[in-house]
């Protein structure tokens, strides 16, 4: 008989670490699960807050929306004969190349590069 309760006794035993290691690792996915949500609860938190700070410093007083979200024009300074110069060359040398550096397109390969160019500087001036 003394057999038969100590048999009882160490399944019980045995059933208890089970439960309580059952309950550790409830309480272990507990926290975990705890940590996930204050995490992206402080993650939204801080996006929607850097949300806020951007559209207050876009929004200046008597501006639209749009205005506000648009560049501010730099100054721009003129280019010279020499630059421009430069610049229709330097394009017209890419575009032989694109077209496999074949030979007698230059003057064609100068005039597209020139309007390019010119079209480009009319922008930028505004």
């Amino acid at each position: 008989m003394a057999s038969k309760n100590s048999k009882q006794t160490k399944k019980k035993v045995a059933k208890k670490k089970a439960a309580a290691t059952k309950k550790k690792a409830t309480a272990k996915k507990k926290v975990t699960k705890k940590t996930a949500t204050t995490t992206k609860t402080a993650t939204r938190k801080k996006n929607t807050a850097s949300k806020v700070a951007r559209k207050a410093n876009r929004a200046k007083p008597g501006m639209t929306p749009k205005a506000a979200s648009r560049p501010q024009a730099t100054s721009v300074r003129p280019v010279s004969a020499a630059e421009r110069h430069q610049m229709i060359a330097t394009m017209a040398y890419y575009r032989w190349e694109r077209r496999g550096r074949l030979p007698g397109f230059e003057e064609e390969d100068w005039l597209e590069s020139e309007k390019a160019v010119d079209a480009m500087l009319k922008n930028q001036r505004g």
